[in-house]
């Protein structure tokens, strides 16, 4: 990635940020923004994505406030390719064509991307209010009658199952689609829509540390 300028309030040791003594929540910004400038002019829009995500940790290093928060979000807006629609630190495409369930995590992975993993109520309440039909969330069965996100191969912390949901049936493969807020199982090779996923922070903070801290 282009070098990048040093600002007044981010120091950095090994690779890991630390404050001045004088820094205050203005000069962070001062100093982020400045970076997050460097990076949209001088990097490729691969460098780009994993800017956003290093900045995005950067917030949470650092625990701005929410003015401070919402400027930076303002900026992060230009870090999705056009087709994309960002949402608290990701990015999100919502396909029109239906696939199967692996073929929409194929084509997500050939984007830099995974299939979505919804890891709060407001971030389902976004996701939903793009769609009307069912869409393929990143969730497929393992053994054991349960299910894990494909892009961490994590247990859900967040869900919100339909009424029944989800019904795991012996002799096929479950993945999990969402439609109207609430998740239910299907047969993986059914083509749906999907929705894709990029961009979201996993180093300093988990998926809902910047909703915490706002």
């Amino acid at each position: 990635m282009h070098h990048l300028r040093m600002g007044n309030a981010i120091q950095w040791n090994h690779l890991k940020p630390s404050l001045a003594t004088s820094a205050t929540s203005d000069t962070v910004v001062e100093d982020l923004t400045m970076l997050i400038t460097d990076v949209k002019a001088n990097c490729s829009w691969s460098d780009c994505y994993r800017g956003m995500r290093f900045f995005l940790d950067l917030l949470c290093w650092f625990k701005l406030g929410t003015s401070h928060l919402l400027h930076i979000n303002s900026i992060f807006l230009e870090f999705c390719f056009p087709g994309w629609n960002y949402f608290q630190g990701s990015c999100y495409f919502f396909s029109s064509t239906p696939k199967s369930w692996n073929d929409s995590q194929t084509h997500c992975t050939r984007e830099s991307a995974y299939l979505v993993n919804i890891g709060s109520e407001m971030e389902n309440e976004f996701i939903n209010g793009q769609i009307s039909d069912r869409n393929w969330l990143g969730l497929k069965e393992i053994s054991g009658n349960q299910s894990n996100w494909i892009d961490d191969d994590s247990e859900p912390v967040y869900v919100n199952w339909n009424k029944g949901q989800p019904l795991y049936q012996d002799g096929r493969d479950e993945c999990i689609y969402t439609q109207s807020g609430t998740w239910s199982s299907e047969d993986c090779r059914h083509s749906l829509l999907f929705v894709c996923e990029k961009g979201k922070p996993r180093c300093l903070c988990s998926k809902n540390e910047l909703h915490r801290q706002s």
